[in-house]
């Protein structure tokens, strides 16, 4: 069973003011993300597929076989015309079309991932302003401790 680490603050990287790291229990346990995808929908936009990229050649080096949340996060603005029924519908439509291009894509096995749609359940920031429900729009990819049996490793 893979338990899922605390939560904890996210610092700004020195990368982005959009992109934060955060530490779990000694790991570097998550990248958050609030453009990889088109406000509103899963499309990727080019920026969110080059981030992946070199965020999963970090993830093949640092933490090989590790297993990786894809975790999509909304704010509490409904969603008005919009195909998209629910917060936990679109998150999960973000949080695939991450999951696709990072085994499609890169060397990442789908045995070491799983998807979480947490819809707006998870806020790290209040909603009460644009900037807050902008950070809230996120999809994180948290590294667990716990290290999946992946075809070719050792």
């Amino acid at each position: 069973m893979i338990r899922r680490p605390p939560r904890s603050t996210p610092k700004p990287s020195s990368a982005a003011s959009d992109v934060y790291k955060r530490q779990l229990q000694g790991h570097c346990a998550g990248l958050v993300h609030t453009r990889v995808s088109e406000s509103g929908t899963p499309n990727l936009l080019p920026a969110g597929a080059s981030l992946l990229t070199q965020l999963a050649t970090e993830l093949e080096k640092v933490f090989p076989r590790h297993y990786l949340g894809i975790e999509g996060h909304l704010d509490t603005d409904p969603l008005t015309e919009s195909s998209w029924q629910s917060a936990h519908q679109l998150t999960t439509a973000q949080a695939s079309t991450v999951f696709d291009f990072l085994t499609t894509r890169t060397p990442l096995s789908d045995r070491q991932m799983f998807l979480v749609a947490h819809g707006s359940n998870h806020p790290v920031v209040s909603n009460a302003t644009a900037a807050g429900r902008q950070r809230n729009r996120r999809v994180e990819c948290v590294v667990y401790p716990e290290q999946a049996s992946v075809p070719g490793s050792l």
